[in-house]
């Protein structure tokens, strides 16, 4: 008996330090020589053989053959009475259950072997499995708990443990609050860890830390200077998972400061090394999503994040999970698919919110709010949560950024399309469309200028307005607005009103008459509907674009004039142009500066914009967005085809409000169901639609799991996603 202990412990010594060398072949060989010895030995003895086996094997990666091993130890040590082995087995169960997913089963071995730790008095051991415990917490999102254990662990490390095993936990315990925005209480924690008798590795952990501190402050200086130097001594120690960390804090400082090419070489570093762990694997491809959709490389980014979240779930790391969502939310906002992205962006932040994970959220708050798939008072409301959680995590260049891009959305809504005129005033442009953005900025570097501008598009998309809107904020807006309208005025009248003309020069010109161009002096002179002008009214056009001079009717001098002259049309030019329908010479003219106007089906993130704008002021306009009859009321307007554009829509919505019997949501929701514009088949397709997307939301967007569900081939969910356009 006694032989035989003396070589269980020999062997356990032995074998616990070959593992710690990662010489597993020769721990497993160690042990098979042993077999024999204890086969016929006590049942605590042949525990210790399967533990130390099952200890072995759960390092070298082989979990569920180790789960078994561990499941025989634990049967043979149930009458044991050794509390400190059977705590040692329960606290690598409890790893073994993490690395399978097992959560709630490896939070009950933590805290049993916890517990018999405690019973055996082997207070040098307490640690291990609360430790395990706190990062079992972080793992699952529990960040709260995760820092009341690491707040224990520091407790009993002070009573029982050196200063080394103090520091570690307040370093531990630092990482946590820094991920809960509590920025101030994590940077008093590490500077009051001693630097007195630390090794140079927990120096290092300190140093990036404090680097780590710096970047949520957003003082870049401060932490790229400090992260270098804990990267300089990881790899000096050639930790390589120290020296990723780094470099994936780095990354992050130049991803902040714009350099995306230095972020993504540092990233890359990471993905490089020759064996990364998946949790440097997660975040460094979630954090190159970033770098994409900051360089507006949507496409490469979707295709990023697919591999960051396979990444993420592999290890189900809930704070990482929670910025991929946010990522997803701003892919898929460039995409103009707006319930995906709303969808993403409310997983994000609700996920975060439940997390604890503030600065998190806070950033998610930001991106929702600056995101296009949300009306404007919603991307207040989402900017206004993100600010507030900066104020309270004090972090006042966070906040100046958030207040930056709350004055950015309350510019956009005072410079939006054109729905309305007043006075001399340019018109108001309500939009949160991209393309209808990058549109406004065109239109803010050219409107002082003389260039010709030719604003194409389907009917009813806003040209007369958008042309009014350039003069009106020009320098010329106090000057006269001149406008013609080709397809009004009959063409034996369309030169004479353009150019006047001369007293006598035909019957009934009985004085000398201005024209319109020549009337528009210093101002602005729009050409509508310039498609359907006659080749004579195309040919002096032209010259009067060339030369910046008229020609009354009937005289023979030319008369200079100052006018800036923008064009419309909804017909397709070059097509007119190459029927010989229209002069090629004028066509090429007038693409100085082209503007297409996108159709309103196109723009489907302005529908409720646009409602709320035409709504306002008329007493149905007490509805918030969060009003559920609403909401139905935006869904069956927006699956319209609308072919008459924001004119038609306006048109519809002043219909209904003249029908409607009261001054409810609900009554323009049963003037819409009466007259039959919304028609049943678009009805069942918003009711199909919704009951797939709820399958698609239930199952994380996972088309095989959703299949699966619904009892279809996923080859039909596919059609049916296509044809319901989700």
């Amino acid at each position: 008996m006694r032989e035989a202990l003396s070589v269980i412990d020999h062997i356990r010594s032995r074998v616990d330090e070959l593992i710690q060398n990662e010489q597993f072949a020769e721990a497993q060989f160690r042990l098979g020589k042993v077999r024999s010895v204890i086969a016929s030995e006590s049942r605590t003895d042949i525990a210790e053989y399967y533990y130390l086996f099952a200890k072995t094997l759960y390092r070298m990666g082989r979990q569920k053959a180790a789960l078994l091993k561990i499941r025989v130890a634990m049967r043979l040590m149930r009458e044991a009475t050794r509390d400190t082995l059977y705590a040692d087995m329960k606290l690598v169960l409890g790893l073994i259950l993490v690395d399978l997913g097992r959560f709630k089963d490896a939070e009950e071995a933590f805290l049993e072997s916890y517990v018999f730790y405690r019973k055996a008095l082997d207070n040098e051991s307490l640690l291990f499995p609360l430790n395990n415990l706190a990062r079992l917490h972080y793992i699952m999102g529990n960040l709260n708990q995760s820092c009341d254990v690491l707040k224990k662990t520091v407790s009993l490390a002070i009573e029982y443990h050196s200063q080394k095993r103090v520091d570690s936990n307040r370093r531990n315990l630092a990482r946590v609050l820094l991920l809960m925005g509590k920025i101030r209480e994590a940077s008093e924690i590490l500077n009051s860890v001693s630097d007195a008798g630390s090794t140079i590795s927990a120096t290092g952990h300190v140093l990036q830390l404090r680097g780590m501190s710096a970047i949520l402050r957003v003082e870049h200086s401060d932490a790229r200077a400090t992260v270098h130097r804990a990267k300089r001594i990881f790899v000096e120690l050639k930790s390589a998972c120290d020296e990723a960390v780094c470099n994936e804090l780095l990354g992050a400082i130049e991803c902040s400061e714009g350099n995306y090419a230095k972020a993504r070489e540092y990233y890359q570093q990471v993905l490089d090394m020759p064996e990364p762990t998946a949790s440097a694997v997660a975040q460094t491809l979630r954090m190159l999503t970033d770098v994409d959709i900051a360089e507006e490389k949507f496409d490469i980014a979707e295709k990023t994040a697919a591999k960051a979240g396979a990444a993420i779930t592999k290890i189900n790391e809930r704070i990482e999970l929670g910025a991929l969502w946010r990522a997803y939310g701003q892919i898929y906002t460039h995409k103009k698919e707006t319930d995906t992205a709303r969808d993403y962006f409310k997983k994000s932040i609700d996920l975060l919110r439940e997390i604890g994970a503030r600065y998190e959220l806070a950033l998610s708050y930001l991106a929702a709010g600056k995101s296009e798939s949300y009306s404007f008072d919603e991307r207040l409301r989402h900017l206004e949560m993100s600010r507030m959680l900066f104020i309270e995590m004090e972090v006042p260049k966070r906040v100046d950024q958030v207040e930056s891009a709350i004055a950015d959305q309350r510019r956009s809504a005072e410079v939006s399309v054109a729905l309305a005129r007043s006075g001399q005033v340019a018109p108001t442009i309500i939009t949160a469309n991209r393309r209808m953005k990058e549109i406004l900025a065109t239109v803010e570097r050219i409107k002082d200028t003389t260039h010709t501008v030719l604003i194409t598009g389907e009917t009813g998309t806003g040209k007369d307005l958008l042309a009014e809107y350039i003069h009106r904020s020009s320098n010329r807006a106090d000057k006269p607005f001149r406008i013609v309208n080709t397809a009004a005025l009959p063409s034996e009248l369309l030169e004479s009103e353009l150019f006047g003309y001369r007293k006598g020069t035909y019957t009934g010109a009985a004085y000398d008459k201005v024209g319109l161009i020549e009337s528009a002096e210093g101002g602005t002179f729009y050409f509508d509907e310039i498609g359907d002008a006659p080749p004579d009214a195309q040919t002096k056009l032209l010259r009067a674009l060339d030369t910046k001079s008229v020609r009354r009717l009937g005289t023979t001098s030319d008369i200079k004039v100052d006018v800036r002259f923008i064009a419309a049309t909804n017909l397709d030019l070059k097509q007119m142009m190459e029927l010989g329908h229209f002069r090629s010479d004028l066509y090429f003219r007038l693409q100085e500066m082209p503007i297409h106007l996108p159709p309103l089906r196109d723009r489907h993130d302005d529908i409720r914009l646009l409602i709320e704008f035409f709504l306002q002021g008329t007493g149905f306009d007490s509805a918030s967005t969060d009003n559920r009859n609403f909401e139905l009321l935006l869904e069956r307007l927006k699956n319209r085809d609308w072919p008459g554009n924001i004119r038609e829509l306006k048109f519809e919505i002043n219909r209904m409000m003249a029908l409607a019997p009261g001054d409810s949501i609900d009554d323009l929701l049963k003037v819409l169901s009466a007259t039959g514009k919304t028609d049943v088949r678009i009805d069942e397709f918003s009711v199909e639609r919704e009951q797939l997307m709820d399958a698609l939301r239930h199952n994380d967007g996972n088309q095989s799991k959703t299949a699966r569900e619904l009892g279809i081939p996923e080859s039909t969910l596919r059609y049916q996603m296509k044809k319901l356009d989700i």
